[in-house]
C-alpha cells in the first residue's frame, strides 16, 4: 500500500494542528484505496482466533483461617477421591466460599480437534498444623502432613488426578517452640487432556477444585489440624491443533 510520509525532524514540535495534517493524510490514503486492493479481512480485528476457548476461575480472599482436621478430612490414599474436602472459607463445615472453578459450559476434552487441554494454576496459603486436642500445640518433626490435590467433575462425580498431589508436612524448630513450615503458599500446575478422563464417562468436564486432606501417623494418639487462609484458582480450555 502506498504511504506518502515525511519524517519528523528532530527537536520539531508537534502540535495538534500538525498531527491532524499527518493523520488526515493518511485516513485519505486508506480511503482512497479499491476494494480489491485489500485482500478480504485483511484489516479485521481478529487475524487469529484466541487459544484460549473457555476459562473459569475461583478466589477466596479472606485473611480469616479455615481449618480442616484429620477426623473430618482424613487422607484417602493415593489417587483416591473420598475424604477430600475442597477449600472454603468455612473449612471442614464445607459451606463457604470454595476454590472451585466452573466453566459455562462443559470442555469436551474427547473433542481433540478442538480441546487441547485445560491448563490449571491453582494454589493456597497455608499457615500451619498443630494438635487438635483442646490445648493446641504445635506438632513436631513427621508428625503428620497436610495433603493437597485437583479434582475435576464430570456427570456430576469428581475425580482426583494423581499427578496433583503436594504436602506440606509439620516440622518444628529444635527447641520445639515453633513450626518450620509455616506461611507458605502451595502451588499446583497442571495440564489436563483427554488421557487423563478417558474412560470417565462422556469426558466433559465441568468444574475444578482444590482440595485438601491430613494424614495422621497411626503413632499419634490425637487428630491434628491445618489452618489455610488465601486461594486462587484459574482454568483455561486451550485449543488444539493449528490456527
Amino acid at each position: 500500500m502506498p504511504q506518502d510520509w515525511n519524517r519528523i525532524n528532530e527537536g520539531a514540535a508537534l502540535t495538534a494542528a500538525s498531527l491532524n495534517t499527518r493523520f488526515s493524510a493518511t485516513v485519505g490514503e486508506l480511503n482512497a484505496l479499491e476494494e480489491l486492493t485489500v485482500a478480504p479481512y485483511a484489516l479485521h480485528r481478529e487475524h487469529l482466533p484466541s487459544t484460549a476457548l473457555a476459562t473459569a476461575t475461583a478466589t477466596i480472599g479472606s485473611a480469616t483461617n479455615h481449618t480442616y482436621d484429620s477426623t473430618s478430612e482424613p487422607y484417602p490414599g493415593y489417587g483416591l477421591a473420598a475424604s477430600w474436602k475442597v477449600i472454603n472459607t468455612n473449612g471442614s463445615l464445607g459451606t463457604g466460599t470454595a476454590l472451585l472453578a466452573t466453566f459455562s459450559t462443559a470442555v469436551d476434552l474427547a473433542d481433540t480437534a478442538r480441546f487441547g487441554g485445560i491448563l490449571v494454576l491453582a494454589n493456597v496459603h497455608f499457615i500451619l498444623m498443630e494438635d487438635a486436642n483442646a490445648a493446641p500445640t504445635i506438632l513436631g518433626v513427621y508428625n503428620g502432613s497436610c495433603m493437597f490435590a485437583l479434582q475435576y467433575q464430570i456427570s456430576g462425580t469428581w475425580y482426583t488426578l494423581a499427578r496433583t498431589e503436594r504436602y506440606a508436612s509439620a516440622a518444628s524448630t529444635l527447641a520445639g517452640t515453633g513450626q518450620l513450615a509455616v506461611f507458605k503458599d502451595i502451588p499446583i500446575r497442571t495440564y489436563l487432556v483427554y488421557a487423563d478422563v478417558q474412560g470417565k464417562g462422556n469426558e466433559q468436564v465441568q468444574a475444578i477444585r482444590m482440595v485438601v486432606s491430613l494424614n495422621k501417623p497411626a503413632a499419634l494418639a490425637g487428630p491434628i489440624r491445618a489452618r489455610l487462609r488465601q486461594g486462587n484458582l484459574t482454568a483455561i480450555a486451550l485449543r488444539a491443533g493449528t490456527l
